[in-house]
């Protein structure tokens, strides 16, 4: 990426506001007696110009305090490394704990529903899976447009349009809950009709007509996190991740092996926990006051500029399912080859998604970085602190890789003592090695393409990768070949 990949793709989204200081009522929002513009994110889909938020870009946003870099370094940092790389990994690592804890949730229910017995284990895994597929994930991918939004106001110091931001999000992420509702409602009869058992079935139907509040709370949660994140507040959410997987844990102890509420106690606490994380994190945003440099009020302006929120809403959504769902299928096909194959397999996905919470964060902490950069009319700085992100990515991606090659006959037991799937899973494990190296430069590419607000090129990219290319090469590889799982 060059410095103009980033500069030549923005403009105002209503051309005819005035700059700050100036007051207009339709389509602005009042800040500190003036009103602030809508703001267009850097997008390559609306147009070109240049964007500016009235005044310096030192105005807006605070620069690294660093020397311009000489030599061949200084061609590709030439803004200087190490400070970038310390603010980076301050909103990182906080970012990759709390993304460990929110990814703990469904696991412990699934370990206390194991005991239950073969059909409550299948039940519940299987309804985890849709919660996944047609849930989470899909409120994962809507949310992306906050990580453009929020970032690029908050840099371009247009802090009061966060708030702004903040309601249309929540109004949009809670409407894209609701179109999903009818699918949890008629989960069972779905499940029968696609051929799975019909006990299994009844019990994943029960447990997804009971998570549908959860199914609210965590899309409204997702918000919540990146309004925080993107104002570099990252510390809060570590500790409610704990606290919630501390809850979730317990509650599932006494719904199950104290009042043998089974796996519809199960669903009751998955919802508390998500329940949990919502609320504590409004306690904080109330008591701390942060909201008040963010906040104007609430406003009909919420519901304007609706299709700008859709334009990086749809695809960061297809960017985050294209990715999400292949693994789903890669999942289903993997069952038709045999229980040893499932079952490495799944290892190896467990292992690899543990291994993506260090990709994952640092792609946030790029989304956040890039994205104030370029609200604050910093192109320039936004590139370097993708580049600066991508070195970052290699160094834990190779360190995961050879930890993953060393370890192989050892880490598939901790899951297993199936000598087979133990096999499998060593003979899977360099290319998970592999594979991973790539999947994390994917996922701060991604965090790029979120904070500037490429979100349509980026579903494009994926949908090629996946469906174009990996499956249909790979499912003939898996049936025709003795790769098989490989």
């Amino acid at each position: 990426m060059g410095r103009n990949d980033f500069s030549d793709s923005t403009k105002l989204l209503d051309n005819d506001l005035p700059p700050h200081g100036q007051a207009k009522r339709n389509g602005t929002i009042k800040q500190n007696g003036t009103y602030t513009r809508d703001i267009q994110p850097y997008t390559s889909s609306v147009g070109s110009g240049t964007f500016s938020t009235g005044g310096t870009a030192s105005d807006h946003f605070e620069l690294p305090r660093t020397k311009m870099v000489q030599g061949c370094c200084g061609k590709v940092f030439k803004h200087g490394y190490w400070d970038e790389f310390k603010e980076v990994l301050k909103l990182a690592w906080p970012v990759i704990i709390t993304q460990l804890w929110q990814m703990l949730i469904a696991p412990i229910s699934l370990v206390f529903c194991g005991h239950l017995g073969k059909i409550e284990l299948d039940a519940v895994a299987l309804a985890n899976t849709m919660i996944n597929v047609f849930g989470i994930s899909i409120g994962t991918g809507l949310a992306t447009a906050c990580d453009t939004l929020f970032s690029q106001a908050y840099g371009g110091n247009n802090k009061k349009m966060v708030g702004v931001y903040l309601q249309r999000s929540l109004l949009m992420i809670f409407l894209g809950a609701v179109v999903l509702v009818p699918l949890h409602l008629n989960a069972e009869g779905l499940l029968r009709a696609i051929g799975q058992d019909h006990q299994v079935a009844k019990g994943a139907g029960e447990y997804l007509l009971i998570f549908i509040p959860g199914l609210f709370i965590n899309f409204l949660y997702q918000v919540i996190t990146k309004y925080l994140q993107n104002q570099n507040i990252v510390f809060p959410s570590l500790f409610i991740g704990a606290i919630a997987n501390v809850v979730n844990a317990v509650l599932h102890y006494v719904v199950i092996y104290v009042w043998n509420f089974g796996i519809q106690g199960s669903a009751v606490v998955q919802v508390i926990s998500y329940g949990t994380m919502l609320l504590l994190h409004i306690i904080y945003i109330l008591v701390s006051k942060i909201y008040v440099e963010t906040w104007g009020g609430w406003t009909l302006d919420a519901f304007q500029h609706w299709g700008t929120y859709m334009k990086l809403a749809i695809p960061g959504m297809l960017m985050i399912c294209i990715e999400w769902w292949s693994f789903e299928i890669g999942t289903f096909l993997t069952g038709i080859l045999g229980a040893s194959d499932l079952g490495a397999q799944s290892i190896c996905f467990q292992i690899e998604s543990l291994g993506y919470m260090i990709p994952l964060g640092l792609g946030i902490a790029c989304s956040i970085r890039v994205g104030q950069y370029l609200g604050s009319d910093l192109p320039s700085y936004a590139v370097q602190s993708f580049r600066v992100c991508t070195t970052m990515v290699w160094v834990c991606s190779i360190t995961v890789g050879l930890i993953f090659v060393s370890l192989r006959f050892y880490i598939p037991r901790a899951f297993t003592d199936d000598n087979d799937v133990i096999e499998i899973s060593a003979n899977l494990l360099p290319i998970i090695a592999l594979y991973q190296f790539f999947d994390g430069n994917c996922a701060v590419a991604q965090g790029a393409i979120r904070g500037s607000g490429r979100q349509l090129p980026g579903a494009i990219a994926m949908f090629i990768g996946y469906y174009i290319i990996a499956l249909p090469i790979g499912i003939p590889l898996m049936f025709l070949t003795n790769l098989r799982a490989a």
